[in-house]
């Protein structure tokens, strides 16, 4: 077929029933659809994807998520309203240090939480499901409370370790009294000041919290020295670059170093072919011109010392 075909190539498998999943390791119970794209144009694997398909090397595959044991959930970024969260920052911020000053982050209990920190959600958003807790505490407080208020008159203070005081109000988190003495502090200076003057500390402060991400990142070239430099390349893999090619050694025994400490899979395994077919090989059709420029890239990161 040209390579300039607007028309995507497939062969469809129908539904795969009860073979091994790649995730929990079970030998028959993943479900899903797939089909082996031989050319297959940027849009249309654009319209997969919003469809819940995926794609490994040229083999594309939709899981049956109520069947399957291991549904496969997509997380997305919408790149144009992309913010940093607190957590991202702080991984920049050590990334930087480590560039900067050469210093390596130390291990921190809050670094093993892959859901990041709580700051990161909105206040007040969804506050019971992420204390399950809460809800059960506030009902026990009221049964305590009608228990004391129907049979005894007498104030008792419970025992440590039997709950909260139940005449007392429920204990506020730091987070939120932190927010109340914010608003308390944003409210008395709007009394006494002028709109105009609000306005101005307002921007002030708007600047001050709005750093961006490309400040983060261009954080180590603004500094006077440096001990590690971070280059990032852009590589040409379909069709080949030159430098893909002398790279290409190399970079499959990055991706051989991280299929075995993290999938756990024996050295032999993960071998150039497996490199190759799950992530070099791919259907998609280059497009080469002045109006569209699509091309299929690696991007290496190379941290050298200065």
């Amino acid at each position: 077929m040209a390579a300039n075909s607007n028309v995507s190539v497939v062969e469809y498998f129908s539904e795969n029933e009860r073979y091994r999943c790649g995730y929990c390791g079970c030998a028959d119970t993943n479900y899903s659809h797939g089909m082996w794209a031989h050319s297959m144009t940027v849009q249309d694997y654009q319209d997969l994807l919003d469809r819940g398909w995926r794609r490994s090397g040229k083999y594309c595959y939709k899981p049956t998520m109520k069947q399957t044991c291991c549904p496969l959930y997509t997380i997305r970024c919408e790149v144009l309203n992309f913010k940093l969260r607190k957590s991202q920052k702080k991984v920049l911020k050590k990334v930087n240090k480590y560039l900067i000053e050469g210093i390596k982050p130390t291990s921190d209990k809050d670094d093993d939480n892959p859901l990041g920190d709580q700051d990161d959600f909105v206040d007040g958003e969804n506050q019971s499901e992420q204390n399950p807790g809460t809800q059960a505490a506030t009902l026990d407080q009221e049964h305590i409370a009608e228990d004391l208020s129907g049979s005894e008159k007498e104030h008792k203070v419970p025992r440590k370790g039997t709950g909260p005081d139940p005449t007392k109000p429920p204990c506020k988190k730091a987070k939120e009294l932190r927010r109340e003495r914010k608003l308390a502090k944003m409210a008395n200076k709007i009394d006494g000041t002028s709109a105009s003057e609000t306005a101005a500390v307002s921007s002030i402060k708007g600047k001050q919290a709005g750093k961006t991400l490309e400040d983060y990142i261009s954080e180590p070239s603004k500094a006077a020295k440096c001990a590690h430099k971070l280059e990032i390349r852009t590589v040409r893999s379909n069709p080949r670059s030159e430098e893909f090619e002398s790279s290409l050694k190399e970079s499959h025994q990055v991706y051989q170093k991280y299929q075995i400490a993290i999938h756990k899979d024996e050295p032999s395994k993960p071998d150039l072919h497996q490199y190759t077919r799950f992530l070099v090989d791919s259907p998609l059709e280059v497009r080469l011109g002045r109006s569209k420029h699509l091309l299929m890239i690696f991007y290496f990161y190379i941290c050298r010392s200065n």
